[in-house]
């Protein structure tokens, strides 16, 4: 069954508060692939290497959202706090895994509305429940 975007969300450790605003985010996964070439051997062979996630959450500004808040004071005051994301695909499945904002990108256009893109690194493991 198809899933449909409009019913993503995202929420943080702030009692599993939604993020507000948003209207898109982003999961890489990655596997890092060691590659082992041997000698006298025509292919390629490869180890898996250490697993690692990223994500990027874009939401229009919310000056005045609490966990838009707490996510730019973290970064500002250069002590970026590991939160807890959850990053829901519907009301019940959802991605889980704790990180750090690693950067914030705030624009204001002239001709736009305000956004904010938030790029968060892996502390750990992500889970699918």
């Amino acid at each position: 069954m198809a899933l449909h975007g409009k019913n993503a969300k995202i929420a943080g450790t702030k009692n599993n508060t939604t993020i507000g605003k948003t209207n898109s985010w982003t999961i890489t996964l990655n596997n890092n692939i060691i590659e082992t070439p041997l000698h006298g051997h025509s292919w390629m062979s490869r180890l898996a290497g250490i697993q690692d996630w990223s994500a990027t959450i874009e939401a229009d500004r919310d000056v005045g959202g609490a966990l838009q808040t707490t996510l730019q004071d973290g970064i500002l005051a250069a002590t970026p706090a590991t939160v807890k994301f959850r990053f829901f695909v519907n009301a019940a499945s959802y991605y889980e895994g704790r990180g750090w904002i690693d950067s914030v990108d705030t624009d204001f256009a002239a001709e736009d509305k305000g956004n904010v893109t938030y790029n968060v690194v892996a502390q750990g493991t992500l889970t699918f429940n």
